[in-house]
């Protein structure tokens, strides 16, 4: 019993180091490091002595979605360049099954790819601080509920992968997904003619199966009591996504 436990903890040490080396190393992660750097100089030296735009909720809905975006484009391409580059395979030959190689590296995905996005926002709250003298808890909730949201959709990145094997099919699903938010505010109101009630009905349908984006900023950038359904609705997702990528990887011939 003691072997089988260091096996799987040296199993998933391999697979975190692996993944935080294939963070740092891409080049997207020092775009996001220079584009973050980039927004602090622009709070400390362009706003004077002001600091309500610190915790304007559009500049937060900002920082949710800009955080996201970045996040989302550092780690699509994890999974499947671990399928590409003969490092699943390399893993596998250890003494671990493939569904808690995947459960692995999906935990060891959200847990480092948002180290960056969190001393971005760990500095952000302390130039707060310094300019107004109060410590608000917000840019670490907007932070907390943006790792959630990246957590979400990295969970449907995975069974994409496993399909595709593509990691810019993966991404175009995560847009797709995202865009489905948006699209049926834009749509209401369009009614011209039976395709436009198709195609609205069609966005409806698939809200209401897509990850709850803009619930779940409206969460980060402001306190609201009554939203465990978006809660409920996020564990149930992510579940079946997980599930459906467990269902493939064992059908997988590695």
């Amino acid at each position: 019993m003691q072997g089988k436990t260091g096996s799987n903890f040296s199993a998933l040490r391999s697979i975190v180091q692996l993944t935080y080396h294939e963070y740092v190393n891409c080049k997207l992660f020092i775009v996001s490091i220079v584009l973050y750097t980039l927004v602090i100089l622009l709070l400390l030296f362009g706003f004077g002595k002001k600091t309500d735009y610190f915790v304007n909720l559009y500049f937060l809905s900002f920082l949710f979605y800009f955080s996201l975006i970045f996040l989302l484009l550092s780690g699509f391409d994890l999974f499947p360049r671990m399928i590409a580059d003969g490092s699943l395979e390399l893993i596998l030959s250890r003494p671990i099954s493939r569904a808690r190689l995947l459960i692995y590296k999906y935990i060891a995905t959200v847990l480092i790819i948002p180290i960056g996005t969190f001393l971005f926002f760990l500095v952000i709250s302390f130039l707060y601080f310094m300019k107004s003298g109060i410590y608000d808890f917000v840019h670490i909730r907007v932070f907390i509920f943006t790792s959630i949201t990246y957590a979400i959709y990295e969970a449907v990145l995975i069974p994409a992968a496993l399909l595709f094997c593509r990691s810019n099919l993966s991404l175009l699903i995560c847009l797709i997904l995202i865009m489905v938010n948006v699209l049926p505010n834009l749509v209401s109101g369009i009614t011209v003619g039976n395709v436009e009630l198709t195609s609205n009905f069609l966005i409806r349908t698939l809200y209401h199966f897509a990850p709850k984006l803009v619930d779940l900023c409206g969460l980060a950038v402001q306190s609201q009591t009554d939203m465990t359904i978006v809660y409920i609705h996020s564990a149930l997702f992510v579940t079946g996504c997980l599930v459906l990528s467990f269902f493939l990887i064992k059908r997988k011939d590695f």
